[in-house]
């Protein structure tokens, strides 16, 4: 058993108990990290010689980086849970073991994951599409529609337009990314289906939502600002453009398991509060394995 007592923990504690896993596991789960996301970085810079990407880039080198990003992306997603979960229950990430695993699975793992952002995604664009609706509404019953549009009904655009998008889309983006936060592990440490693995997921995350926002959701925020931050400071210093993207990619190797890591936790811990799990583990140990619950099935 890991030195990470297996118990119920407040996300505070979460992240606190993941970023000492990261440090305890740093060399193995960077190296993971790096292994599967090593060829979509090769594919990047082919396609764009480590620029940023724009106009300049073919159709098809647009659809490979997207692509690219999809399968390795989802991969080291659940890769990386895999080893988390081999540190948390074992205290040895086994970074060959937990490449294996995932490949076997590797196809549901990707529809899963492709299932999950595309829910989020779908959510997201729809909320969109209904604020730009009302708010023309609004301005058209103002008169303000046309060339001549005064900048009063511009401001009364640009508010509808937030407050629809404040009042509908960010609950419903919220409920989802809350809902499938452990699709991946579902998916790969429990060997469900697509379906069965986002129901399963939901189920877990009923009544931990906020303890998913506040252990997850900021942390991947940060994340994603340190990322930006990073790019436009490369991006400003007098070196080539290949160094530059090297550095940036080498950010988000070295960062993007500590992300993985906090979800491991957070499925696990919703686990122990659900199931029992921690009760389950100590039973297998002493000899009598017991079991609380039997996960849903395909």
């Amino acid at each position: 058993m890991s030195t990470l007592a297996l118990r119920p923990r407040p996300a505070s504690e979460i992240v606190d108990a993941a970023f000492q896993l990261y440090r305890r596991h740093f060399s193995q789960l960077v190296t993971l990290s790096a292994a599967v996301f090593a060829p979509y970085v090769l594919i990047q810079l082919l396609v764009t010689g480590g620029q940023p990407i724009d106009e300049e880039v073919a159709v098809a080198g647009t659809v490979a980086l997207v692509l690219g990003a999809w399968l390795f992306g989802s991969l080291a997603e659940a890769c990386i849970v895999v080893a988390v979960s081999n540190s948390y229950l074992r205290n040895d990430p086994d970074v060959g073991g937990s490449l294996r695993q995932t490949l076997r699975r590797f196809g549901r793992v990707l529809l899963a994951v492709s299932a999950k952002w595309f829910v989020i995604g779908f959510v997201s664009v729809v909320p969109v599409m209904i604020a730009a609706v009302v708010a023309a509404i609004v301005v058209a019953g103002t008169g303000g529609v046309g060339d001549g549009q005064s900048p009063a009904a511009m401001i009364a655009m640009v508010g509808v337009f937030g407050l629809t998008m404040l009042v509908l889309g960010l609950p419903l983006l919220l409920y989802f990314f809350g809902a499938y936060f452990a699709v991946p592990a579902t998916v790969v440490l429990e060997g469900l289906g697509v379906i069965a693995g986002l129901k399963r997921s939901s189920a877990l995350s009923k009544g931990h939502k906020w303890k998913v926002y506040g252990a997850l959701g900021i942390p991947l925020v940060i994340f994603q600002l340190l990322q930006l931050v990073i790019t436009l400071v490369t991006r400003g210093l007098p070196i080539p453009a290949v160094l530059a993207f090297v550095m940036e990619q080498g950010v988000t190797i070295v960062g993007y398991p500590i992300i993985a890591v906090i979800a491991t936790l957070l499925y696990y811990d919703a686990r122990i509060r659900k199931e029992g799990f921690d009760l389950e583990m100590m039973a297998a140990e002493l000899g009598t394995p017991i079991r609380l619950d039997v996960a849903p099935q395909e």
